[in-house]
């Protein structure tokens, strides 16, 4: 009969004070103050983000031009006017923005009213199916629509978007509705604390340092 002790013979169990002073209590400190829930709910709000979509892309190749016209400017006359008009035509891009907010559904919400669109649609938008590389050219085309009446449902503002209404929108500056989209997702799935519109300094900046195009001037 072999006399080895085990391994856990050979370890020594240690006692309370040993462990306590081995160890760190990790337990978050718990805020005491109560408050009426329901209360609370009434006063939830889905997230919203704000997208600015400008109607005049078109005056960026003014603007493109211009730039170049100034670039290649040898008399101080001809590029002080070219420059005149250069921000006459900015501020007019710029004057062209709206913003159009963007509001949050949950994920149940979207799945369902994905599934009533298609039934309301009578089309088959495989929304079962995992892989994009697996949809067939009528189930993308499905999709998009869908996805076309999602958006107009969760932009709040303006108050009267249409599907017909974004998809002229498309047409015409497809960038612009790109950002609506873009938004669309964030706000569906951020979480509201982590927004980056929440950390932003507007401490004033060192002297000196240039502004953006189209920033507010002082």
């Amino acid at each position: 009969m072999s006399d080895e002790k085990s391994l856990a013979d050979e370890v020594s169990v240690p006692d309370e004070k040993s462990l306590a002073d081995l160890s760190v209590d990790v337990t978050p400190n718990l805020d005491p103050d109560d408050f009426d829930f329901e209360a609370f709910l009434d006063g939830v709000r889905p997230a919203r983000r704000a997208v600015k979509v400008y109607a005049r892309a078109d005056l960026l190749a003014d603007l493109d031009e211009l730039e170049d016209e100034i670039t290649r400017a040898t008399k101080s006359q001809d590029r002080n006017r070219l420059v005149k008009r250069f921000e006459q035509v900015r501020d007019e891009f710029y004057a062209s923005g709206r913003y159009f907010v963007v509001e949050a559904r949950s994920g149940e919400w979207v799945e369902e009213f994905q599934k009533q669109a298609e039934k309301r649609l009578g089309v088959d938008a495989g929304l079962d199916v995992e892989s994009a590389d697996d949809l067939t050219a009528e189930q993308i085309k499905a999709r998009q629509e869908i996805g076309m009446l999602l958006l107009a449902e969760q932009v709040v503002v303006p108050s009267n978007v249409t599907v017909e209404g974004l998809k002229r929108l498309a047409e015409r500056v497809p960038g612009e509705v790109s950002k609506l989209i873009v938004a669309q997702t964030m706000v569906n799935r951020q979480v509201a604390e982590t927004a980056k519109v929440l950390t932003r300094d507007f401490s004033p900046a060192p002297s000196g340092q240039r502004k953006a195009p189209g920033s507010t001037k002082r």
